[in-house]
């Protein structure tokens, strides 16, 4: 990234016999969830936002010095402040309101999963916050870690999303 570089990359995803072989363009490293990723241009498929975990997954690469480095137009800093984790489905940032039970807000205030949250000022919503942040899969996985401690009042959407995260708990562990 530093010596701006473009990659020749071989990638097996866990789930594929496949391996997949693309020209990449590195710009961002981030941490999350004790494993490193690194952001770029995948100029094969043409995906500015495309996600390499840094594990045995990444086969093999090597770097390409005939070939120009594209720089990214992406301001990294925001677009990793405006989600939980490393998944973007390229969606809108929506207003995230989570309550907490049995005091566990006091937990979240201490080591929150979203760095920009909001409390609110009314007294009746102590236990409540609030934060602006596009819906993935590991801002799911992080809410549902706070168990029956946490609600989801809006949106609606992701209300949603968990409950259906649950009927497969149940399903997975009731039948």
């Amino acid at each position: 990234i530093k010596n701006k570089k473009v990659l020749q990359i071989k990638y097996k995803a866990f789930h594929s016999t496949k391996v997949f072989n693309y020209e990449f363009h590195p710009y961002a490293l981030k941490q999350y969830n004790r494993r490193w990723f690194v952001f770029g241009y995948n100029k094969t498929d043409n995906s500015n936002y495309w996600i390499i975990p840094l594990d045995e997954r990444l086969n093999e690469f090597k770097i390409l010095d005939d070939v120009n480095y594209i720089k990214s137009k992406i301001n990294w800093f925001d677009y990793f402040r405006s989600m939980v984790g490393v998944t973007n489905n390229n969606s809108d940032k929506q207003k995230i309101i989570l309550k907490f039970y049995n005091g566990r807000e006091k937990y979240f205030k201490s080591k929150p999963f979203f760095p920009d949250y909001e409390e609110f000022f009314e007294e009746e919503k102590y236990d409540q916050i609030w934060f602006e942040s596009i819906i993935n899969k590991e801002l799911i996985q992080q809410i549902l870690s706070y168990g029956a401690d946490v609600q989801v009042l809006e949106p609606l959407s992701l209300e949603i999303m968990i409950k259906e995260q649950i009927n497969v708990l149940k399903k997975n562990y009731f039948s």
